[in-house]
């Protein structure tokens, strides 16, 4: 499988998404259940009861959850010109720039970054 067939699949399950496309489908699912597994955590965190019995685990789910949306995150970027194939003017580069500061990715950007900012500075 060439590079270019990889990526189009992967735009295919990130983005494009189909009714008849398994693999997309529980891609979805997967995410949507990490972001509420990741909101049911920070609520549970506030909770010193709790949290103070599981803030190991609290730790190691916050940054596997952060590493899967740091991938996510690149893979969309990366699959971007595939949104793109049509307008053959415009460079890879500035089709994944053009991508970076839509609304969706400003929001992801800033979710992994407050989930990696910890892990580097800490």
């Amino acid at each position: 499988m060439k590079l270019e067939d990889t990526r189009k699949r992967l735009w295919q399950i990130l983005e494009k998404g189909s009714s008849k496309d398994k693999i997309s489908i529980y891609t979805d699912i997967f995410l949507i259940c990490l972001i509420v597994l990741n909101i049911i955590a920070v609520l549970l965190e506030t909770v010193d009861s709790i949290y103070n019995l599981y803030s190991f685990e609290f730790l190691v789910f916050e940054r596997i959850s952060t590493i899967i949306f740091l991938v996510e995150y690149i893979l969309r970027v990366w699959v971007a010109i595939e949104n793109d194939k049509k307008n053959k003017n415009n460079s890879k580069l500035i089709v994944r720039l053009k991508y970076m500061i839509t609304w969706p990715a400003i929001i992801d950007l800033l979710a992994v970054l407050s989930g990696i900012l910890p892990m580097i500075f800490n």
